[in-house]
């Protein structure tokens, strides 16, 4: 097989953190001598186009605005929750899109890479890819949402094509049409993962199913948060002390709060800064019956760690919390 390699990053950057995210990527991807193509359905600025040896533009963005999904987590008696509108089809239409651009110009493997991909093992899901693709037309991973442990469809973050057949084969399952006619045909909880799992199976996709998954976790989540609140590990300072930190309103009480919980080291103390200038500041910190430590706020628009027990954090968790993202996560009381 020639090795006729590039990769395909889907995007939608609509935020100064999510752009910062995107180029990382694509700075750490030049690295291997790939060839990349950036599919944005958001523009992007100059610098970052010319780092992409391709550059696709599609202002269309069907998201079926029709239907609206819950995402949420059970944890030390809190119910977080993530309330969006279904963005799934709008994200996979980019993969063909892309497989057939790059079809057209006679590539032979393609790594398809969501924008806010932690690329650090890339090299390691690219060296298996080789191999597996010899004999298959893709390469892909189960997906496990947060909320349960069991799989559901294929994780659309990462996966390698073979290119000349995969397009061929997806282009007349993966669409809208289809979309829409397998969440009257399953039921509510039907995902975008179900769907690639479905385009897969219809269109006689031979594929291979890594196990265990590849280590390329999503970074950010399409509210562009944290996902549940979890802390990256390039926050040493603050993963010392807690290892998830969400901030959302208290739909019980109907006020912003932080939520604190998986708690490593105890503390007492703890500064925030929640905007350009606010800082607070909270004392006499005690965790409630389940280990979790809430704290109201006023609105914010970041969310910055100062300070802990006197020790000098500063690092910043939250660069922009926006008006929408008040909107879609809340947190509540919850008893088994």
């Amino acid at each position: 097989m020639n090795n006729n390699e590039i990769v395909l990053i889907g995007s939608y950057c609509d935020t100064q953190i999510k752009l910062d995210t995107l180029e990382k990527q694509i700075d750490s991807l030049k690295l291997l001598n790939l060839d990349i193509l950036v599919f944005g359905r958001y523009p992007l600025p100059q610098h970052i186009q010319k780092k992409c040896d391709y550059f696709i533009f599609d202002k269309s963005n069907p998201i079926l605005k029709d239907r609206v999904l819950y995402n949420y987590l059970f944890t030390h008696g809190k119910k977080i929750n993530f309330i969006f509108q279904d963005h799934g089809y709008a994200a996979l239409e980019q993969i063909t899109k892309s497989l057939g651009f790059v079809k057209s110009l006679n590539y032979d493997i393609a790594y398809w890479l969501v924008y806010d991909v932690d690329v650090t093992e890339f090299s390691s899901f690219r060296e298996l890819s080789l191999i597996k693709l010899k004999n298959h037309n893709a390469v892909c991973h189960n997906y496990f949402p947060k909320s349960t442990q069991f799989s559901s469809g294929i994780d659309g973050t990462s996966i390698s094509f073979k290119v000349q057949t995969a397009y061929d084969k997806l282009k007349s399952t993966m669409t809208e049409t289809f979309y829409r006619d397998l969440i009257k045909r399953k039921n509510e909880d039907f995902i975008s993962e179900d769907f690639m799992e479905e385009c897969f199976r219809v269109s006689e996709m031979n594929h291979y199913i890594m196990k265990p998954k590849p280590n390329l976790p999503a970074i950010l989540s399409s509210t562009n948060n944290r996902k549940h609140g979890e802390i990256p590990s390039s926050l040493p300072k603050i993963n010392k002390y807690f290892k998830r930190c969400f901030i959302g309103l208290n739909t019980d009480i109907n006020k912003c709060v932080i939520w604190i919980d998986n708690i490593l080291q105890s503390f007492e103390e703890i500064s925030f800064m929640i905007n350009d200038k606010e800082i607070i500041t909270k004392k006499n910190i005690k965790t409630n019956n389940h280990g979790g430590v809430e704290i109201i706020i006023n609105k914010a628009t970041q969310l910055k760690i100062i300070s802990i027990d006197g020790e000098t954090i500063n690092e910043l968790l939250d660069p922009e919390l926006t008006k929408q993202y008040w909107t879609v996560n809340n947190i509540k009381n919850y008893q088994i």
